[in-house]
């Protein structure tokens, strides 16, 4: 699911992938990454869009080697954010 909202603080949009699940059968096929780079593709088209975001609970290593190798970059929190200069409109 993608949702997104209204960030002052970053003067626009943040982009949310949200309840991310991936059967096993379908593990290490790219899902993930074709979903990824699908939201990325909707989110570089709103000029509004600011990053985009997941969160991931910090026992979930699994997910988060997948979220890095992505490019994404981890927090101090259970939080993965991309800003990419893409971003700048």
């Amino acid at each position: 699911m993608i949702t997104y909202e209204m960030s002052l603080a970053l003067g626009g949009v943040i982009y949310w992938i949200q309840s991310v699940f991936v059967v096993q059968e379908a593990s290490k096929k790219g899902v993930f990454r074709k979903l990824y780079n699908r939201a990325l593709e909707i989110a570089k088209q709103d000029t509004r869009a600011k990053c985009m975001r997941l969160y991931v609970e910090l026992e979930n290593t699994v997910a988060q080697t997948v979220y890095e190798h992505m490019g994404m970059d981890k927090f101090d929190t259970y939080e993965f954010n991309e800003v990419d200069e893409v971003f700048s409109h």
